[in-house]
């Protein structure tokens, strides 16, 4: 039999073959990026693009997460960091339902830029009903863009339930 394992925010162990990866009904899903801020599930239809200014002499902090703040890793309230012109933020409506996110997450983004190279930042967050916006899963990386350029980002795997009520975030 196989060991008992537990989500980081699910509220009582259980088998590894009950895992939504090993059952049948569990599937991938795509959620988009929509102007103005929203995060939506289903069909993706044209939306205009977000933008922000990058300055180069004010850099964007790191704030916990696995690889970027060795002084204080793991999940942190991230709404100081969301507050920044900087830092683009996409909140999905309260979930009606719980939401578990096994396995890799990862983000596809166009993007276009008027510097040769950069860092893209990509985290996935829990928002609870109080409004604290909690890091699940992220990763960073290095682009070289030509033109309108597609990013594939892999954020760090992930086992996790975002509870009914809670709202998934893209930052």
């Amino acid at each position: 039999m196989a060991p008992a394992g537990r989500l980081p925010s699910a509220r009582r162990p259980r088998r590894r073959e009950r895992l939504p990866g090993a059952r049948a009904g569990s599937h991938r899903q795509r959620w988009h990026l929509r102007s103005g801020g929203a995060l939506e599930r289903g069909v993706n239809p044209a939306s205009p693009p977000s933008t922000f200014t990058y300055d180069p002499d004010d850099p964007t902090p790191a704030l916990g997460g696995p690889k970027l703040d060795g002084n204080r890793p793991g999940p942190r309230d991230n709404r100081p960091l969301e507050k920044r012109a900087d830092v683009l933020t996409f909140t999905s409506s309260a979930l009606e339902s719980d939401l578990e996110v096994i396995g890799e997450v990862t983000a596809q983004v166009w993007l276009r830029a008027d510097r040769p190279g950069y860092d893209l930042f990509v985290r996935l967050c829990d928002v609870d009903e109080r409004g604290r916006s909690i890091n699940v899963c992220d990763d960073l990386v290095t682009v070289r863009p030509e033109g309108i350029t597609e990013v594939a980002v892999r954020l760090s795997p992930t086992a996790y339930v975002f509870r009914r009520g809670h709202r998934p975030r893209v930052e």
